[in-house]
């Protein structure tokens, strides 16, 4: 996976594969369709709201701490 010292820097081929989701990435908040142009992951969604998280089960404070960003 990119991620990146804390920055959660992830190209859109590392979420979306143009199959199924990768690792923990889901898409969540209303009716979502991932297309990839390139590394660009592209959002289409016919309702208001609509979102790609990452959820590993770790809160966020688990998480930034974990990859040494800590909180200040």
């Amino acid at each position: 996976m990119g991620f990146d010292k804390g920055l959660s820097t992830f190209a859109g081929d590392e979420i979306w594969d143009g199959t199924s989701y990768q690792g923990d990435w889901s898409e969540a908040g209303g009716n979502t369709k991932a297309s990839l142009t390139g590394s660009t992951l592209n959002l289409a969604t016919s309702e208001s709201n609509g979102w790609y998280q990452q959820d590993s089960g770790a809160s966020a404070w688990e998480v930034t701490t974990a990859v040494g960003a800590g909180i200040m």
